[in-house]
């Protein structure tokens, strides 16, 4: 059975925009089972793609990438998961703010899965 509509969409929409190509595919397959999951690279236009495909839910890995993204998901209202690759950290933006993202000092892509389905569902849930 597949996740409920948060926007008219079959599923949600989870937008991965990575500079290191491996976190999608770390993250590919498990994110499936809760979203369509698309990657984006990360460049300069990444506030515009955004505003363009509206996603459900973003997940960046650069500090760069989560400074353009954090104003497309305050003005559209979605999670915004920013993965620390290398420093082993996990934050999400959500209501105009970030905050660190419970995951017992283990970032696995069951972990990131976790913080979606909180971001793409407690968000439904609290509407």
């Amino acid at each position: 059975m597949s996740a409920p509509a948060l926007t008219g969409r079959a599923q949600p929409l989870v937008a991965v925009v990575c500079s290191v190509p491996v976190v999608f595919e770390a993250l590919r397959d498990t994110l499936e089972s809760i979203a369509s999951v698309r990657v984006f690279p990360a460049d300069d236009g990444v506030a515009g793609l955004l505003r363009s495909i509206s996603p459900d839910a973003v997940v960046v890995d650069s500090d760069g990438v989560a400074q353009s993204a954090e104003p497309v998901a305050r003005e559209l209202g979605i999670a915004l998961v920013h993965l620390g690759v290398h420093e082993r950290f996990l934050r999400v933006f959500q209501d105009g703010f970030w905050q660190a993202a419970d995951h017992d000092g283990s970032v696995s892509a069951e972990t990131v899965r976790n913080v979606v389905a909180g971001g793409l569902y407690g968000r439904r849930e609290a509407k």
